[in-house]
């Protein structure tokens, strides 16, 4: 049991003498949330509404005793998740071993002591703390694993495309049928795209190893970023214009590769005969910080706004233009260690808008 966590006790008896010495005794303890209802349907129909972490329910009630309400909550509930303790006067076996067979976890008898319940309450509560853990740790792995299937399908179907175009050049240099000047040339472009590729991959791997969090400049983290993409802005004689910019909290590395990211995708999605134009501004809403990268580029139709978000996924707008398909899923991934949120504005022909909100310290 976690002494800094908040747990919602449900108190389930038709006595109000004995609801007041449960709620005296349980408000002993902090981080406790105690409420009460009167019957077991009233238990079943709260839990089903409301969170609730832990059941005391009494045996004898009307309209619904506590056997009938515990069965029926491990109808939805199993017993590590939903813990049900029985609160009785009835002490011989039968009748404890009945309340077993119903789904309880445990059980006190009546007059109540606070050091027997506290311990019982406090034994559910670590089984259940751990339970839920292990569940969750499971769910992620399930969602990682089949991320992973999907991934290593996409990852080995477009390296296998530059690979059999390799082979092909070498049998036709081995044949005489190109110079092989010019087919070392075109295995070396291809040989590159499998390199960058590679290296896009390895990025979206490994976002999450990062350093701790700190005030990060973003008018200097920008600056760092033009400095790295000096060459490809001179290439692409774009036009980049930048606001004044406030100051955010957070991992610096992280946050240099989701900017890098996207002013990259903004110099390199351009139609041919566009000088590339790039802004970056910022603004607050309330209690949330949103900086905006626009561009003036190829943009995005309504079907691939739906699309471009996920791993080593294009949108048609952008075929026949360089790149994994990694970008924006990665970019859509670092913003969830802000605890931020990334929106797209996007018009086909017109150009697209990234917004990213964080939260202010």
């Amino acid at each position: 049991m976690n002494p800094e966590k908040k747990y919602d006790i449900l108190i389930v008896d038709d006595q109000q003498d004995n609801i007041f010495l449960l709620k005296m005794l349980l408000n002993r303890q902090p981080n406790f949330v105690v409420k009460s209802v009167s019957n077991g349907q009233e238990a079943v129909d709260y839990v089903h509404q409301n969170n609730v972490d832990i059941v005391l329910m009494d045996v004898m009630m009307p309209i619904l005793d506590g056997n009938a309400a515990t069965k029926k909550l491990r109808e939805t509930y199993d017993s590590s998740e939903l813990p049900v303790i029985m609160v009785t006067t009835l002490s011989d076996v039968e009748n404890l071993v009945k309340s077993f067979e119903f789904g309880a976890n445990d059980y006190v008898t009546k007059p109540i002591e606070w050091n027997a319940l506290k311990a019982r309450i406090t034994s559910c509560l670590k089984v259940r703390d751990a339970s839920l853990h292990e569940k969750e740790m499971m769910d992620q792995t399930l969602t990682l694993n089949k991320r992973l299937k999907e991934f290593s399908f996409s990852v080995a179907h477009d390296i296998r495309n530059p690979l059999a175009h390799i082979r092909v050049l070498c049998s036709t240099i081995e044949e005489k049928l190109i110079s092989p000047e010019d087919g070392i040339k075109k295995i070396d472009e291809l040989a590159e795209k499998i390199h960058t590729f590679m290296d896009s991959i390895l990025e979206h791997s490994a976002y999450g190893s990062h350093e701790d969090s700190t005030e990060i400049d973003m008018n200097q983290l920008l600056k760092d970023v033009i400095s790295f993409l000096t060459d490809r802005i001179k290439e692409k004689q774009a036009v980049i214009s930048i606001d004044e910019l406030p100051k955010i909290e957070g991992s610096y590395g992280l946050c240099f590769q989701l900017i890098m990211n996207l002013v990259g995708n903004s110099l390199k999605y351009q139609a041919p005969d566009k000088i590339p134009e790039v802004n970056i501004s910022s603004k607050t809403v309330e209690d949330v910080i949103v900086i905006s990268i626009s561009d003036n580029g190829l943009g995005m139709t309504e079907e691939d706004l739906k699309v471009v978000e996920e791993p080593l996924t294009r949108g048609q707008s952008s075929e026949g233009t360089e790149g994994s398909g990694l970008g924006l899923s990665l970019a859509k991934n670092i913003i969830t260690e802000f605890n931020g949120k990334l929106t797209i504005n996007s018009k086909l022909g017109e150009g697209t808008t990234v917004e990213l909100s964080f939260p202010r310290k």
